[in-house]
């Protein structure tokens, strides 16, 4: 029997910086233009689902596929 990682038991945390990309999309180049970098974005999040992805191999819990 393995563990299994649910989505409702994962926990994501930050902080805030002054200089890093905007994520919101509320620091664009003028008003009602995003900031927002998608590519960024969608960097971020494969390396997120990447990482609890190690982490389930190398502990061997199984995790769902959403």
């Amino acid at each position: 029997h393995h563990p299994r990682i649910t989505a409702d038991s994962i926990i994501v945390g930050s902080t805030h910086t002054h200089c890093g990309p905007d994520v919101v999309g509320i620091w664009g180049p003028e008003d009602l233009v995003s900031g927002r970098d998608e590519a960024y974005i969608q960097r971020l999040v494969d390396t997120a689902a990447a990482q609890v992805q190690r982490h389930a191999c190398a502990t061997r819990v199984r995790v769902p596929c959403l």
